[in-house]
This record gives structure tokens, sequence and C-alpha cells, in this order.
């Protein structure tokens, strides 16, 4: 392993190649953005799935009244009922999380395990973080630029400290 910190100050090739390799990975990303967000995209197609069938069991009542099944047309529609109520409370529940904390746990925990091999642990966590907190567009090699004082291991420390 190659670590960036093998002595006490690390030279500047190194910390922009290892700016470069975070960047790409945020740029080459798709895939660890599609897994972030899989267990949102999980439930809001449970929401969907379960406003279907509340639907179709809905339709299947209307139908047995027609047919003169008093008694499975309410059973029916009771389901239904059961149903869309399941179906309202997941919708909540998906629009009612904070998924911001969450996803950015896990997006810096699958950049982390795809780089884990160019740096020491601190550098590269600390890097990530950054590099999840700057705005799209803008990439480590403009911030370094902009403020080169964020890039030593004592603010690397203290950006790992952060909550």
């Amino acid at each position: 392993m190659s670590y960036l910190f093998r002595s006490r100050m690390s030279t500047e090739t190194d910390i922009q190649k290892l700016n470069s390799a975070v960047d790409e990975s945020f740029d080459k990303g798709t895939l660890i953005r599609i897994r972030v967000s899989a267990v949102r995209i999980f439930f809001i197609g449970v929401v969907l799935v379960a406003v279907y069938f509340a639907y179709y069991w809905s339709q299947v009542a209307a139908q047995a009244a027609l047919a003169n099944l008093l008694e499975l047309s309410v059973s029916l529609d009771a389901l239904a009922t059961a149903i869309a109520a399941l179906g309202l409370v997941m919708f909540g529940m998906v629009l009612g999380r904070d998924w911001k904390d969450s996803e950015r746990e896990q997006a810096e925990r699958l950049h982390y395990k795809k780089l884990e091999d160019k740096a020491d642990p601190i550098t590269l966590r600390a890097l990530i973080r950054m590099r999840i907190a700057l705005p799209k567009g803008i990439t480590l090699e403009q911030a370094r630029s902009a403020n080169p004082s964020l890039f030593s291991k004592e603010e690397f420390v203290r950006r790992l400290l952060e909550p």
C-alpha cells in the first residue's frame, strides 16, 4: 500500500494524484449513487405496488357488489382500504424521513471501499468527506487551489472528528 503521509509532509504531486482519484471516483460513481438511493427507491416501489393492489381489490369489490355478493364486496373493500392505508403510511415514511445523513454516510463508505488502496485511511476519508460536502461541479483540486491550508494532515483529522 502506498500511504500518502509516509513522512511528516507529503509531496504536492501525491495530493494532486489523490485529489484526482477521488474526483474521478465521484464523476464515474453513477452505480454508487444508485446503490445509495436503493432503499428509497425500494420504498417508493412498495408504495406504488400497494396503491396498485388497493385499486385492483377495490375494482374486484365493485364487481362483487354488482354480482350481488355484498358480504364479499364489503370484505374486499376492507382489504383494499387496509392496503391503501399501508401504502399511505409507507409514502409518509419515504417523504418524512431525512435521507441526507444516511445517504452521505453510505456514499462515503462506498467511495472509501473503492479507493482504499490509494492512501492512508485518514487522508482518504477526509478527502471523500470534503468532496461530498462540495457543491456539484466543484472539484477537490479547485478547492485546493482556493485554500491550500485545508489540505494538511491536521485539517484532515479535524474534519474526521466533526459530527
